[in-house]
């Protein structure tokens, strides 16, 4: 196994299609996660239009420098995405648009880190099947949780297709698939405590997954059992739920109850 864990994609079919996803999203500049050998990039390029990409290993970073059809349209960033702050290496004002076949270990934080950026518009990205399948995952499903609802609260989630196994080298363990991300035209929340509180209350919710949902936000915040079944009623939750019962917009509403007053000013966790 490669050294950053790369599987590389070489089926060009599949490569088309994502870039394809890519290309019906909303305008904006491309940024490239973990181009590797350049299956995707070589498409990118073959656009004509400019765009980045991001590679934490410097042998495969070089591979592609050494490739004129990349280098003439590509700003390569040889660095781990995770830590780059790209903010002054990229165009201003326009919308960031991520494609990329994710690293299985580290898909989800790469995720986070992208939808988390201020002009995210949207992503094509390949993932473990298995983690696919928890971010598009809806209330009631045994896959619905922290990540289903991070992303769900930012974008747009939709699984765009499935990717065996052997359509990378070398071959993994198990099957991939796409999802596309288009970011929601206005946010839930109301201000940046709302959303903040947001995650306090998912993390919260889901720390104890077989309990009902005030158990578990009792146990979690340390709260008292009968004061946290009178905030739940307030958001319209039956506390006897199990949390991935609950669907989004509950657990929003919920976190308006928990972080705010009936001001709305001052934030109680």
């Amino acid at each position: 196994m490669p050294k950053f864990s790369q599987n590389f994609l070489v089926n060009p079919g599949i490569c088309r299609s994502i870039v394809n996803a890519l290309a019906a999203l909303p305008a904006g500049f491309t940024v490239e996660i973990g181009p590797g050998k350049g299956a995707l990039t070589k498409l990118l390029a073959g656009r004509g239009e400019p765009f980045a990409a991001v590679e934490i290993d410097p042998e495969m970073a070089a591979l592609l420098r050494r490739a004129p059809e990349i280098a003439r349209l590509c700003s390569l960033h040889n660095i781990d995405f995770l830590k780059a702050d790209l903010s002054a290496a990229l165009p201003r004002g326009e919308a960031i648009l991520f494609v990329g076949n994710l690293p299985y270990d580290c898909g989800s934080a790469i995720l986070q880190r992208a939808l988390a950026c201020p002009r995210f518009g949207g992503a094509v990205f390949m993932f473990q099947k298995e983690v696919a399948q928890r971010i598009v995952a809806g209330p009631g499903s045994g896959k619905y949780g922290l990540l289903a609802l991070s992303a769900q609260c930012r974008a747009r989630v939709r699984l765009l297709m499935t990717v065996g196994k052997n359509n990378f080298r070398p071959v993994p363990a198990v099957d991939s698939a796409v999802v596309e991300f288009v970011r929601l035209e206005s946010s839930p929340f109301k201000s940046a405590e709302h959303e903040a509180g947001f995650f306090r209350t998912i993390r919260a919710a889901f720390a104890h997954r077989r309990k009902t949902v005030a158990n578990s936000l009792s146990l979690s915040l340390c709260s008292d059992k009968a004061v946290l079944e009178r905030q739940l009623a307030r958001a319209g939750i039956n506390p006897a739920l199990r949390p991935e019962a609950i669907p989004l917009e509950k657990y929003v509403q919920l976190a308006d109850v928990l972080c705010f007053n009936q001001s709305g000013a001052s934030p109680h966790f």
